[in-house]
């Protein structure tokens, strides 16, 4: 998701495209202010240090050098910076730690499909620029013990690439089964994979 201007991660990590912010932790103290620990990676230390010092939506900083990463906490002004409107709507959390580079943050969330949707009908009602990576589900497993075990042996022969490199009978001959019963289990594999990865791949096609 690309954070807004006026953000202090969006409008840091902008000016020095480079550079990669990671928040460690992030929480609420009141009157719209926030406190958060990150640290920075991969970027001249005086540059960061001015542009800290400036943004009007830092309250107070303190700054911190180990080796080649700068660590930070900070005190973040009311409209400084905290969660996009989509995302408090949603009601979910993102996991930490997550990180900011040239002004796009990557979150990943854990709940409950409802309000995953809900999350993304805000982001694209309000226009916010953002990229689904993936959506997953937990729960009952996709494969058996032996589905997957089949399905590792299968992958590594390069069965499915092109031009195969193996033909299904020797599959068989390596896995001590006939024929006839791997193309069945192939065939529950290749259901089970399309059916719960379908709406991925319509996404991404």
């Amino acid at each position: 998701m690309r954070l807004q201007e006026g953000h202090w991660a969006g409008d840091l990590s902008r000016a020095i495209p480079e550079g990669t912010l990671h928040i460690q932790e992030h929480m609420p103290i009141g009157g719209g202010r926030g406190r958060t620990s990150a640290y920075i990676a991969d970027a001249a230390s005086d540059q960061w240090k001015k542009l800290l010092e400036v943004h009007s939506g830092i309250e107070d900083v303190e700054i911190r050098e180990q080796g080649e990463e700068i660590h930070l906490v900070l005190i973040i002004t009311r409209d400084g910076g905290g969660f996009p409107r989509p995302l408090r709507m949603s009601g979910l959390l993102p996991k930490t730690p997550f990180q900011v580079s040239d002004g796009w943050v990557r979150w990943e969330f854990d709940g409950p499909s409802d309000r995953v949707k809900h999350l993304i009908d805000e982001l694209q009602v309000e226009r916010v620029p953002h990229r689904i990576r993936s959506i997953g589900t937990r729960g009952k497993r996709l494969l058996t013990e032996r589905q997957r075990y089949i399905f590792d042996r299968v992958m590594e022969s390069g069965y499915y690439e092109y031009p195969r490199r193996t033909n299904l009978t020797k599959l068989a001959e390596r896995l001590d089964t006939s024929t006839s019963s791997l193309s069945e289990t192939l065939m529950r594999i290749e259901k089970r994979v399309m059916q719960g990865f379908q709406e991925d791949i319509r996404r991404r096609s």
